[in-house]
């Protein structure tokens, strides 16, 4: 997934976010965040591909959802830095090109991306409306990560998962019930907690 692309999904997250949650993340912190690993060395050696950057995506999973925010305020940036970093890795894994899916080589894998970005500038404003509110919030690492398993499989299970809006809807709900499962956690500590319009799910 192309950097144009990874901007274009952060904004669009970061205002459902808003929406859905009154929360407002940093803006600039968050699309860094989103593309940074696209762009840093240390990270580039990281292959963006589920299997291989399972293990950090969980370790960063565990370890952002330790901090803590706080209600009517914005965000700190490094917070927002590293949830983008997150689903940054949680896009590439619901992009067929980086599936295990994918048969081709690089230019086929970068066509494949320019289509994807050309369809997401089309249509995410619509798609991630459509799971901006998660059906159920997890307050545990593992819960958040045995969701994004499950929804792996179905999404490279799909007889559609070579499409664009294939990725566009999985990558969304995965991206969004994450978010709004660690901030979630992150303002009201790992107890199971009432919030208005959040349905509250702890394994």
């Amino acid at each position: 997934m192309n950097v144009l692309t990874h901007i274009g999904i952060s904004l669009r997250l970061r205002n459902a976010i808003k929406r859905s949650m009154d929360v407002k993340l940093s803006t600039l912190g968050f699309i860094w965040g989103n593309v940074k690993p696209d762009l840093i060395s240390r990270q580039r050696k990281i292959p963006h591909f589920k299997k291989d950057a399972d293990l950090y995506f969980r370790t960063e999973v565990r370890r952002i959802i330790n901090k803590r925010i706080y209600e009517n305020e914005k965000c700190p940036v490094d917070f927002s830095v590293h949830l983008g970093t997150i689903t940054h890795y949680l896009s590439d894994f619901f992009c067929h090109a980086h599936s295990e899916n994918f048969k081709g080589g690089f230019f086929k894998h970068n066509l494949y991306e320019a289509w994807l970005n050309l369809h997401c500038a089309v249509h995410s404003g619509r798609i991630v409306q459509e799971h901006e509110n998660a059906d159920v919030i997890f307050y545990n690492s593992n819960a958040i990560c045995n969701r994004i398993d499950k929804l792996q499989y179905k999404y490279l299970k799909s007889k559609k998962s070579a499409r664009p809006e294939t990725d566009l809807n999985y990558l969304y709900k995965a991206c969004m019930m994450l978010s709004r499962s660690i901030i979630a956690s992150c303002l009201v500590g790992v107890e199971a907690v009432a919030i208005p319009q959040l349905s509250v799910f702890t394994p």
